[in-house]
């Protein structure tokens, strides 16, 4: 009876060791990052794609600073974002799933990363505080200058069909003059332009 009930305890070690062994060959060969973070913002394990995605590696330790990344967070609109706003946090105060949040990685050399975030806290059983959160990330960086020259190439025409509609329909002419200079600025990108008008000397 004794051996029989080692047996089975064996075998059940062994069974939850080759569980985790197939559970982390399968986090391993995802092409999407994972990361494990403490409810501090703390990251403690990521898989081999998020250390390609954000450049860095874990430390010998197997905790990173959070504060010691060498990158700026920013919103889809290049805004800087404070550790609050960051879907991590935000899962561990909210206690519910972040998904599908946009973010910015500024490297010092100026190129940006963009990544698309997804974070669910981890809680144990009875106990009703997260006690980690682990997040899913995905590199956007082509969609997302693919769609922000879309944007860009959407904003021109609608400013070339505003020039062109000023030009037939409007019959003051310093105000047409004015409303050309103004579309004018936008479509160059700049902070202001105005038109010059002189006379041929023959």
């Amino acid at each position: 009876a004794v051996q029989r009930d080692i047996t089975e305890q064996v075998a059940a070690e062994q069974a939850v060791l080759d569980s985790e062994r197939r559970y982390r060959l399968l986090v391993i060969a995802l092409t999407e990052g994972v990361i494990l973070q403490d409810v501090h913002g703390t990251l403690l394990q990521m898989n081999a794609s998020a250390e390609r995605i954000l450049n860095i590696q874990i430390g010998a330790n197997g905790r990173q600073n959070p504060e010691a990344l060498p990158w700026k967070i920013v919103d889809e609109y290049g805004e800087p974002l404070n550790g609050d706003a960051l879907p991590s946090a935000r899962a561990v105060i909210s206690k519910q799933p972040v998904l599908d949040q946009v973010l910015g990685l500024l490297r010092p050399n100026g190129v940006t990363t963009w990544i698309m975030v997804s974070a669910q806290p981890l809680f144990r059983t009875d106990e009703p505080q997260p006690y980690a959160v682990v997040s899913t990330i995905y590199d956007i960086t082509e969609q997302e200058a693919a769609e922000r020259q879309l944007d860009a190439y959407a904003r021109q025409e609608r400013l070339l069909t505003e020039i062109t509609r000023v030009t037939v329909e409007q019959t003051n002419f310093s105000e047409m003059l004015q409303t050309l200079a103004d579309r004018l600025a936008e479509l160059l990108g700049a902070d202001g332009a105005y038109i010059s008008l002189w006379d041929e000397v023959t």
